[in-house]
């Protein structure tokens, strides 16, 4: 017999198993395993309905995989990087690692394509983990670093910059000023933002609004 029970709030629905011998399961995996080894105690259809119930508890069968095999991803404790992999053979013995069920394929003569297949893809599938983290951790660490939100306090400019500009004074040796711009991209002088508001085709008006504010409060000149 199998039992739905429905999780309150965000937890999801779980389903336990009760054997016509009264024990229960919290997986259709502990169930089918305690199945394999009481063989004379179920039949082959027994089994097999059980193995279609997997799929309740995240197994697949995936085209890189031998036939019959199938696969469970999960994620790693919090201390590791990534998802894990767990798989079962069509004879519905487990193996918890990637490397622990090629091994088993290539001791018990399966195909070497077909090993290589499953290296391959779950290899492209982790780099593609990876490199997705990484360019998320990138993004919100250049995106706090535009914005400013990296521990500084910033004042809203008076005359000395254009509208929506802001400013910060660094102490340390000497005091240095830096200014802030409304897309929050930060410099250390009203010079070098001029710099790249040319390059970066700004607004006319902007750039001689910086112009302006260089020229009054830093001391540069016309030519």
């Amino acid at each position: 017999k199998a039992k739905l029970s429905h999780g309150g709030g965000s937890k999801k629905s779980s389903i336990t198993y009760k054997s016509p011998h009264g024990r229960t399961f919290y997986t259709g995996l502990s169930a089918i395993q305690f199945m394999i080894k009481n063989r004379k105690m179920f039949t082959v259809i027994e089994i097999e309905i059980m193995r279609m119930n997997l799929k309740f508890d995240g197994w697949k069968s995936e085209t890189y995989l031998p036939d019959g095999w199938m696969v469970c991803k999960y994620k790693k404790p919090n201390l590791q990087n990534g998802d894990g992999f767990y798989y079962l053979s069509e004879k519905l013995r487990l193996f918890e690692s990637t490397k622990s069920a090629t091994e088993f394929m290539k001791a018990n003569g399966y195909n070497q394509e077909e090993i290589e297949k499953v290296q391959f893809t779950i290899e492209t599938s982790k780099k593609l983990v990876t490199i997705k983290t990484s360019k998320k951790l990138l993004a919100i660490k250049t995106s706090n670093k535009l914005l400013g939100k990296d521990k500084y306090i910033w004042e809203d400019a008076d005359s000395s910059l254009p509208k929506g500009w802001k400013k910060r004074i660094a102490e340390g040796d000497g005091k240095v000023e830096f200014i802030l711009s409304p897309k929050g991209v930060q410099y250390r002088s009203r010079f070098v933002a001029v710099q790249d508001m040319v390059k970066n085709k700004s607004n006319k008006k902007d750039v001689e609004d910086m112009k302006w504010c260089m020229m009054s409060h830093e001391g540069w000149e016309l030519s």
